[in-house]
């Protein structure tokens, strides 16, 4: 390989500190985090700065001015995304319309039959025990069949792939291990996962669309997309909390 991808490391983020323009005011103190904290804790950083200078910050980083990653661009802008989700805390009562939608483009993008979403209540732990994502074995089997995994549509892309997944995987346990870790939580890490090396593969796998876009709206919702349960597409909404 010929492409340093690598320097997507703490070392590298030290020296985009840099390139932060010293005269401007830090007032999150992000200048100090990149070059001395580890991914979880500048990922942290970042998330108190508007949307839209997140996203110019790890575009400037990953995209083609930057380490010109494969698909860097979309790639940072996922980051970005996925970084701002406020796991399983819904903000208010689930709007089934808009959680159909999602879960109609999710059957649709893996062959499936569409189902009727049924939205699950019980208390956390009840469904959380004997629950997994019906959803992330249909994925496994898609994602083998085109091999992104292995020999995959583009070898840098799964080296890149795997070193972002690295970084947003060590952040999101670091926010979600200060509570109970249950299985809704190893299955995002997979959607995740999934999500990174469909988007850093993008172009090669055109015309199909990423499966994982509209599972992960529902995560920015606060839900749990756990999927065909029988005729049904299960999603777990967790209570919702106001304060």
């Amino acid at each position: 390989m010929t492409r340093e991808f690598d320097k997507f490391s703490q070392d590298y983020m030290r020296q985009f500190a840099a390139s932060l323009n010293p005269d401007l005011p830090d007032p999150t103190g992000l200048r100090d985090t990149i070059k001395s904290k580890c991914y979880p804790q500048i990922f942290d950083a970042l998330r108190l700065l508007p949307i839209a200078q997140q996203e110019k910050l790890v575009v400037q980083t990953l995209g083609p001015d930057g380490l010109n990653f494969p698909n860097g661009t979309s790639l940072a802008r996922e980051i970005v995304r996925i970084n701002n989700i406020s796991w399983f805390s819904p903000k208010a009562e689930p709007d089934y319309l808009i959680l159909q939608e999602k879960a109609d483009l999710v059957q649709k993008r893996l062959g499936l039959q569409p189902a009727k979403i049924k939205i699950i209540k019980y208390p956390w732990e009840t469904i959380d025990s004997r629950s997994r994502s019906t959803t992330i074995r249909t994925l496994d089997d898609l994602y083998d069949k085109l091999g992104i995994y292995n020999n995959g549509p583009d070898p840098e892309a799964k080296t890149a792939a795997g070193i972002v997944n690295d970084a947003i995987l060590d952040t999101f346990w670091e926010r979600v291990t200060s509570r109970d870790v249950y299985m809704s939580h190893y299955d995002a890490a997979e959607i995740l996962g999934k999500n990174i090396y469909w988007t850093v593969a993008s172009d090669k796998l055109a015309p199909r669309e990423n499966p994982c876009t509209p599972l992960i709206d529902i995560y920015e919702q606060g839900g749990w997309p756990i999927g065909k349960t029988g005729k049904d597409f299960a999603i777990y909404w967790p209570e919702v909390r106001t304060k």
